[in-house]
């Protein structure tokens, strides 16, 4: 019994994955939100990752650093989850490079040290009262920049941090020595 549960617990791990991949290529739901969004100005988005924009593959919000918390443990397919919303968010230049790469370079152990890649990212969404406020215009499922009576852009994004820590490589914490923390996981 304690063999098929492991087994359940692995497997919808791994589909979670898997549904991960396969949504950062969705062309459908890509497609649908740059329809939604193609009338705003995305270079007035501060910092050039617009929640609004990603595909919400995890709550930014359990993860913005305020308190840790057993709700907020990044763990492998977790820590994977921001880095692929984080990178899908992007309005602009992509952050870093390919997911999958990244994730391959991160999982190669060297003995008994246990890598550590962190990320920590400020970034933008449009404001809850933004509508209400005229921040923004909302027609015919698409969202407008607005402007005041003189032209004026009206500021519709707030901004949030998101931050996340985990070991991708796979050891057994008895045999961890050391811990690295290699600049090329760090975002």
């Amino acid at each position: 019994m304690k063999k098929l549960i492991f087994f359940l617990v692995l497997y919808f791990a791994g589909m979670t994955v898997l549904s991960a991949q396969n949504i950062e290529d969705n062309v459908a739901v890509r497609d649908a939100l740059d329809k939604m969004l193609e009338h705003l100005d995305k270079t007035k988005v501060p910092t050039g990752l617009l929640r609004d924009y990603a595909f919400d593959l995890v709550d930014f919000d359990r993860y913005d650093g305020a308190a840790l918390t057993d709700s907020n443990y990044v763990q492998r397919t977790t820590f994977e989850c921001l880095l692929r919303s984080i990178r899908s968010s992007a309005v602009g230049v992509k952050p870093f490079g390919d997911v999958n790469a990244i994730l391959d370079d991160m999982s190669r152990g060297n003995g008994n040290t246990l890598n550590i890649g962190l990320l920590l990212f400020k970034y933008n969404y449009i404001r809850e009262d933004a509508l209400d406020n005229n921040l923004i215009k909302y027609e015919n499922d698409k969202v407008y920049d607005s402007y005041d009576s003189g032209g004026n852009w009206k500021n519709p994004y707030a901004e949030k941090h998101v931050i996340g820590f985990s070991s991708y490589n796979l050891a057994s914490l008895s045999s961890v020595t050391s811990f690295s923390f290699p600049s090329d996981f760090i975002f």
